[in-house]
């Protein structure tokens, strides 16, 4: 029997290549010996995306739109149309042409073998900035030491679930802060690796501003460690160990000898060095509090205004 594959493809501000990537993405379904269903996910697109997307949707059975109310995000939009597929498998991809969908075979392959989860890891990438190549490798190294779940280095949102994966996101996993590269990680299951070159967007500019990337960053670090945490409590300990000392040391010197410290500057500077040491540790507390305030609203993750194109031949 032929098994249902699920393309989850989210989308924001991407007229200008929706076209070109559907035709790409088209032909090498084409070649495939399984059922597709491929759902993109307008997450609040300003410019006219949702209008190429109904046309898509329109000539090819198989496209399923899904129209978010307004941007929530890229996490979730892919959390959207995991949500609202059925296939036997889940392949997440974005629209720009950076993750190639030539890709796809070696995907199934690896699924069809017997991996539940397979990682598009980046081999590549064309004309990357070195602020860019350098944060990213950055980000992977510092969260894999800080985390227990690794993640390979240059996996991004490209990759291949299984439908019992995808299952339990649907199910079980429903965190607002959601990290997708490291949650997949974190469900188990087998997994493997298909390597990909990443070519340079087929137009528009990319969404990830350098605040967006910080914010994802403190997403994934605070969602998968509490080692931040525990770090301020010990570099805390150790600074008031340090003052102790220090305390004991300038009334030792006033009582045992002749000398004594003089000068307020050695007191300002350690005065000015903990404040800001405890500014920094309340920064790090009010990050993981702000997102505990944020689950327990218990709001949506995303809200759908729009469908086009449900349930033909799927």
């Amino acid at each position: 029997m032929e098994r249902l594959v699920s393309v989850v493809i989210p989308v924001f501000d991407e007229a200008a290549v929706l076209a070109g990537f559907h035709a790409r993405l088209a032909a090498v379904l084409d070649r495939l010996p399984h059922r597709f269903e491929v759902i993109y996910v307008d997450d609040g697109s300003g410019d006219g995306s949702r209008a190429v997307l109904g046309a898509l949707a329109a000539r090819d059975t198989r496209v399923c739109v899904l129209g978010l109310a307004r941007n929530f995000g890229h996490q979730a939009a892919l959390t959207a149309g995991m949500d609202h597929c059925r296939g036997d498998a889940v392949i997440c991809m974005d629209a720009d042409l950076q993750h190639p969908p030539e890709t796809i075979p070696a995907l199934l392959q690896s699924w069809e073998q017997g991996c539940d989860i397979v990682y598009a890891v980046r081999r590549s990438t064309s004309r990357q900035g070195l602020a860019a190549g350098v944060s990213v490798g950055i980000f992977y190294r510092l969260f894999n030491r800080l985390s227990r779940r690794k993640i390979p280095a240059n996996a991004a949102d490209f990759r291949l679930v299984s439908g019992r994966v995808a299952a339990v996101f649907r199910a079980d996993i429903r965190e607002r802060h959601r990290f997708l590269r490291g949650l997949v990680g974190w469900v188990g299951f087998t997994s493997g690796t298909v390597e990909y070159h990443a070519a340079e967007r087929a137009g528009g500019q990319s969404k990830y501003t350098l605040l967006r990337r910080i914010q994802f960053a403190l997403d994934g670090i605070t969602s998968f460690s509490l080692l931040p945490l525990r770090a301020s409590l010990f570099v805390g300990l150790a600074v008031a160990a340090a003052c102790v000392l220090y305390g004991v040391y300038v009334v030792g010197l006033r009582l045992f000898t002749d000398r004594a410290t003089s000068g307020w500057a050695s007191i300002a500077a350690l005065l000015a060095f903990t404040n800001a040491l405890l500014l920094v540790f309340i920064g790090i507390i009010g990050e993981y509090l702000g997102r505990v305030y944020e689950e327990v609203k218990g709001r949506p993750i995303y809200i759908v205004a729009e469908v086009l194109g449900e349930g033909r031949e799927r």
